[in-house]
């Protein structure tokens, strides 16, 4: 099966039980950790970043796990699209509503969120190379984790690779990533990601920056 005959809501729907899974399963009482941590952190306006054991994905899903780190970018959208519902499935649960209630906590939903996946599988696996004369052709497109040694730096440039949107009309929230191969350049948006959706199509054209990546 190919990751496009998977809707997108079908996708958001497996990766927010992803997110949502606690203990016992691997990783899932860190994730509720986190996810909990992401709500309460305090800053509205910044950027925030969401740690995903990759061997946790795949271990929660063998079959569709792998294809999020062979398509990233297609499906990284879709992940931080679920991060974004998994933090309001959050906010209205009865025990979060209850610590609101009583001042214990004070929690918002955090949009300009991005997963960052850590600990590719491993063993003998496509996603992780020994050095990088193992890097193959058929290896572009898809992450991969490896190892080096650094024998040279230079002075650090700064490097805006990544912006977030949110459509003003759907409220659908997604990034633009840099194009490595024009000077990597960043596009504004011409349609929102929504304009393909059979049951809501949207025809908006301009959107609201949210934040950027460098």
């Amino acid at each position: 099966m190919e990751y496009r005959e998977i809707s997108p809501d079908d996708w958001r729907k497996l990766l927010v039980g992803f997110f949502e899974q606690g203990s016992p399963y691997t990783g899932g009482a860190d994730r509720q950790e986190q996810l909990v941590a992401l709500v309460q952190a305090p800053s509205l306006g910044s950027h925030h970043s969401f740690e995903v054991n990759a061997q946790d994905l795949v271990e929660f899903c063998p079959r569709f796990g792998p294809m999020v780190l062979r398509h990233p970018d297609s499906l990284l959208d879709l992940v931080n699209q679920a991060l974004v519902e998994a933090q309001e499935r959050l906010l209205a649960s009865e025990s979060m509503k209850r610590a609101l209630a009583s001042g214990i906590a004070t929690a918002s939903v955090k949009r300009a969120a991005t997963v960052r996946f850590t600990h590719l599988p491993s063993g003998g696996s496509e996603f992780c190379k020994a050095n990088i004369s193992s890097l193959r052709a058929q290896d572009v497109g898809g992450l991969l984790q490896l190892s080096g040694t650094v024998i040279r730096m230079g002075t650090v440039k700064m490097l805006e690779y990544e912006r977030q949107y949110e459509c003003p009309k759907c409220g659908h929230s997604f990034s633009v990533s840099a194009d490595m191969e024009q000077g990597n350049a960043l596009a504004e948006p011409q349609a929102c990601p929504m304009a393909g959706d059979p049951a809501r199509p949207c025809k908006a054209r301009k959107f609201k920056l949210l934040g950027a990546l460098s």
